[in-house]
């Protein structure tokens, strides 16, 4: 199940499309933990998978989780384009400027590479 923003079903769902733009990996992680799942529960939510792709010519995290409650399970996208980077000499302050410098290489990340991140809990 695609998260939806705003009330539930009445915005578009949280798609490659339309990915929620973050600055840091802990928006992220915050926006998870106070997610309320179609059974109620608040947080709980456990991360399946996590993966680094581009999509349209930006950076993606997608990340799957699952209740921990229902079994419910969730799939997110966050626009990673506004992440910092640590200086690597290269120029390059964002995620985004360093996607768009190394566009040629990071058309491997296209492919979605699988992580068991089961025993990660939000």
């Amino acid at each position: 199940m695609v998260w939806f923003f705003g009330e539930k079903n009445k915005t578009k769902p949280l798609t490659p499309e339309n990915a929620m733009r973050v600055k840091s990996v802990d928006e992220e992680y915050n926006f998870i933990r106070q997610f309320t799942c179609e059974c109620g529960q608040i947080g709980g939510l456990k991360r399946t998978r996590q993966a680094l792709l581009t999509y349209d010519g930006r950076p993606m995290d997608e990340l799957d989780t699952e209740c921990n409650h229902c079994g419910a399970k969730y799939n997110f996208y966050f626009d990673i384009s506004d992440v910092p980077l640590p200086n690597f000499g290269d120029g390059c302050k964002t995620m985004g400027e360093s996607y768009a410098k190394y566009a040629e290489f990071n058309k491997v990340f296209d492919i979605k590479p699988k992580k068991d991140a089961s025993k990660d809990d939000f």
